[in-house]
């Protein structure tokens, strides 16, 4: 059975500030991106490589908040604040996003739409977060009626948190594939370059919201299990 390893929420502070640690990286990886890929004085290797980082920071920051919300149900009893700070942190990062656009002209005449598309946005990440609370409470459920050792392998906090990470991942892509169809049923005579444009997005996919969001959310849950255990002995 789980344990209870620390009553405290002393956590959260450090929750949040990495977030927004993580949250301005990307900001800032996105705003070089944009300049980059409209600047020819720039290499090619900026574009593609500040692309790539301004997604993979985004997973992460995903994966963490992940992470932490399954560890609040599984360690703590109360998903409340884990759940606000991976929220607010999420609404800080579309904000920023829009104030950035703002500030460097980027959206004028299209403030309303571009307003919509984050707030989508927002919507979209909020709700995987609270699929990634539903999931650990059902493994937590699960787990309480385990009886024996190789059953309660099955609804570890890691198991939860990998069930919410690939979760997301088949929603990009699902998201993908309906792109794919319809430029496939748009276009005619797809170039071999097209192609490997789109093998490349799903791969892209995979590697980012798979790989790395796994690898990034289980060090983050094991810091975080690390040091409530540590804080429990010392108490």
């Amino acid at each position: 059975m789980f344990k209870k390893t620390d009553s405290s929420q002393k956590y959260i502070l450090p929750l949040a500030i990495t977030l927004l640690l993580i949250v301005a990286g990307a900001r800032a990886s996105a705003y070089l991106y944009t300049l980059s890929s409209t600047d020819i004085t720039y290499p090619d290797w900026v574009v593609v490589f500040s692309s790539y980082l301004t997604d993979a920071l985004g997973a992460v920051r995903l994966a963490v908040s992940f992470s932490a919300v399954t560890f609040a149900y599984y360690y703590k009893k109360k998903v409340f604040p884990a759940a606000c700070v991976t929220v607010l942190c999420s609404l800080a990062d579309f904000a920023a996003r829009f104030i950035i656009d703002i500030v460097t002209d980027a959206i004028i005449g299209n403030e309303i739409i571009a307003v919509i598309w984050l707030l989508l946005s927002f919507l979209y990440e909020f709700v995987f977060i609270i699929l990634a609370c539903v999931i650990a409470r059902i493994m937590i459920l699960k787990l309480a009626r385990c009886d024996t050792d190789r059953k309660l392998r099955k609804y570890t906090a890691e198991r939860a948190l990998i069930y919410s990470v690939i979760l997301y991942m088949i929603s990009r892509v699902i998201s993908e594939l309906f792109y794919m169809v319809d430029f496939l049923i748009s276009y005619v005579n797809i170039t071999n370059t097209e192609i490997a444009s789109i093998v490349g997005s799903f791969l892209r996919i995979f590697v980012i919201y798979g790989g790395i969001s796994l690898i990034t959310g289980y060090l983050s849950l094991s810091v975080l299990t690390s040091r409530s255990r540590k804080a429990a002995a010392s108490d």
